[in-house]
């Protein structure tokens, strides 16, 4: 959840790759400016589901 949460806020995936396209502009036009808090409650979300 952490990476994803930290990939949410740079851009930058584990394994250095970066995300592309349509991603990169949520990354640098929304998601970059959330709080920590945030990011890890939509990475929760994304990996979890609505179990």
């Amino acid at each position: 959840m952490s990476s994803l949460s930290y990939a949410l806020q740079s851009g930058l995936m584990p394994d250095g790759d970066v995300f592309g396209g349509s991603m990169g502009e949520v990354v640098r036009d929304g998601t970059a400016y959330l709080s920590k808090q945030d990011r890890d409650a939509i990475a929760i979300y994304l990996l979890e589901g609505n179990e």
